[in-house]
């Protein structure tokens, strides 16, 4: 799909085009001007907001006036709950109301932005509501408590559109300077900023099987992105003037947009193409959406009070329940595996070096991509795929001087899967790296008789501590020779006896002494950086343990600044049961999956004076 599509015409009179979109009916809101608008997941219900502070909840096959709710401020922004529960209203002052749909009720509040709401969106299991305002600011709220989860920060421009993937795991967001924001749901990391425009971003959307992003604003074109390896993939081209809205078709096939130019344009994913069209309309359009039937497109303008509906159903586009029906008939199928030929920890002599891996799965492959420290190096996008089977790959990457981290990353008609991490050593000069690696550390532990107790051994600089407990009447000799490990990145270590209380992130007393050593560790080694992970079982919600592991994470590291480890130093993160060391079935694993680990993720050069 790595293609730029370029049209030689600039107006679209001159556009060769398939058809036109049949006009099936309108939907008017008397002294409504339409600001903004959402359909209900199956399809029965639109809700606007206007300029005469009114939001109106209407039937769409009678076009009956179910509700109408008064507000005292502007409504800028409006979204359903995936399941039609609940109503989610922002307005220009930073308030934000969720109201129950059959009533009109408020049933949450929210206040804590200091300027206009933007744009909102819930989460796919409407857990979470993400809202976006002109005060630069993106803020997680827990929908069930009504509770603030956290604020999302990063963005340095006004945010005009929000969306989250259909996973639960990813928020993407567009803002008037061009750049599009990607963030982790669960921890509320942003993970990636792009330059995806040279003008403002309007719309942004996820496709349904939430592996591209689409992009549209001031430039007059909606661009594709990779939401796993954030490479553009796709531009497409019809519009004369800015594109207000976008949204993708239930199936992913289609992007239907609404531009300030008046026109409606429907795009083919695959290849770009405009495939369908409405006729010039006399005002802008600032809002376009396809039914969740994908047979409707509804289109409106904030100039006067007229939703149209456009017939699409010639598209061919397959309704979501018809969608759901087919895939609860497939056999389930495994996701896709990758795993390494290339050993772990290898060492190199050659900046071009050459990986092994295989690759097996049940669904059709799009593309495999290899990143060495996190940077794209390959893509291949033509795989010769047999169901089932083992598939031989083998790529060379160029690694930098130092530690190397690889991961491969394949995409699937269904979503993405990411390999191992495989690390390997680029040695720029042999004797010197040689030597380096033959350098050992040993200390040796004498043992008193009919003792059990825990020992220490501090690491000296580039060398990790070491700690056990141990029963000296089982031990096979009066002293351990202990080899210290030298200092790697990427390499997780599980930190022994640290415990919290139930269900809490509360240290308990007898943390101190590990995290002390912790300490000692960075005081010894200032060149490294340090992420400290914590990890729940399986029990409870996923929602539940990613934000009970985040806050775990966070007070370990809140006891190391106590301890003076500068804030650069550290980064926290929660996992939650993602990462588990065995399967989580029995008591005894689940305890074990239960951890906090510490990895070093950046090892800077010394200084020589």
């Amino acid at each position: 799909m790595n293609r730029i599509l370029l049209l030689l015409s600039l107006t679209l009179t001159s556009l060769v085009l398939n058809a036109q979109l049949g006009f099936k009916t309108a939907i008017v809101e008397g002294n409504h001007r339409v600001i903004a608008f959402d359909i209900s997941s199956d399809g029965k219900l639109l809700a606007t907001v206007g300029v005469d502070n009114r939001i109106l909840i209407r039937d769409i096959d009678t076009k009956e006036l179910i509700r109408e709710i008064s507000a005292q401020d502007v409504s800028q922004a409006i979204c359903f709950s995936d399941d039609g529960e609940y109503l989610a209203i922002g307005f220009s002052s930073g308030h934000i109301e969720i109201r129950a749909v059959s009533t009109g009720d408020i049933v949450r509040s929210y206040s804590g932005h200091s300027a206009a709401i933007t744009a909102l969106c819930f989460s796919t299991d409407r857990q979470t509501l993400v809202s976006a305002s002109q005060d630069n600011m993106l803020r997680l709220w827990n929908v069930d408590s009504g509770e603030p989860l956290r604020n999302l920060s990063g963005s340095n421009g006004n945010i005009s559109s929000v969306a989250i993937n259909p996973m639960g795991t990813m928020v993407v967001a567009g803002a008037d300077n061009g750049k599009l924001f990607i963030w982790d749901l669960s921890s509320g990391n942003l993970t990636k900023e792009i330059v995806a425009e040279e003008e403002a971003i309007k719309s942004v959307a996820f496709s349904p099987n939430g592996n591209f992003i689409a992009v549209a604003g001031n430039q007059s074109r909606i661009s594709i992105w990779s939401a796993y390896g954030h490479s553009l993939e796709n531009t497409m081209l019809g519009h004369i003037e800015a594109i207000e809205k976008i949204s993708y078709s239930p199936d992913g096939r289609f992007i239907v947009s609404g531009g300030q130019d008046g026109f409606v344009i429907v795009f083919e994913i695959t290849s770009g193409e405009i495939v369908y069209y409405t006729p010039k309309q006399s005002f802008p359009i600032t809002s376009v959406v396809f039914s969740p039937s994908g047979k409707e497109i509804l289109s409106a303008s904030s100039q006067n009070d007229t939703i149209k509906v456009w017939d699409a159903s010639s598209l061919g586009v397959k309704p979501k329940q018809v969608i759901k029906q087919e895939k609860q008939l497939e056999r389930p199928k495994a996701k896709p595996e990758i795993t390494w030929v290339t050993e772990n920890n290898k060492e190199s002599i050659s900046l071009g070096y050459g990986v092994k891996y295989r690759v097996r799965s049940e669904y059709p492959l799009e593309r495999i991509n290899l990143n060495v420290n996190g940077e794209r190096q390959v893509s291949e996008s033509t795989i010769a795929w047999t169901e089932g089977q083992w598939i031989d790959f083998e790529n060379i990457i160029y690694l930098k001087d130092g530690d190397n981290a690889i991961d491969a990353q394949l995409f699937y008609s269904d979503g993405m899967v990411t390999s191992e991490v495989l690390n390997i050593k680029y040695r720029q000069e042999l004797a010197e790296e040689l030597l380096r690696a033959s350098r050992t550390r040993r200390v040796v532990v004498y043992l008193r008789e009919s003792d059990e107790y825990e020992y220490k051994v501090s690491g000296a600089e580039g060398y990790l501590f070491h700690s056990e407990k141990i029963n000296v009447e089982q031990a096979e000799a009066p002293s351990i020779d202990i080899e210290l490990v030298p200092l790697k990145e990427d390499v997780a270590i599980i930190l022994n006896n640290i415990t919290f209380a139930y269900n809490s992130a509360d240290l308990n007393s007898e943390s101190f002494a590990e995290l002390d050593r912790v300490v000692e560790l960075l005081t010894t080694n200032p060149r490294i950086t340090i992420e400290i992970s914590a990890h729940t079982d399986d029990v409870g919600s996923l929602t539940y343990n990613m934000l009970l592991s985040d806050r775990r994470a966070q007070s370990v590291v809140n006891y190391l600044l106590e301890n003076n480890v500068e804030p650069h130093r550290l980064v926290a993160k929660g996992y939650g049961p993602k990462i588990p060391m065995v399967p989580n079935d029995s008591d005894e694993n689940r305890a074990f999956n239960r951890r906090v680990e510490f990895k070093i993720i950046e090892m800077k050069d010394k200084v020589t004076e």
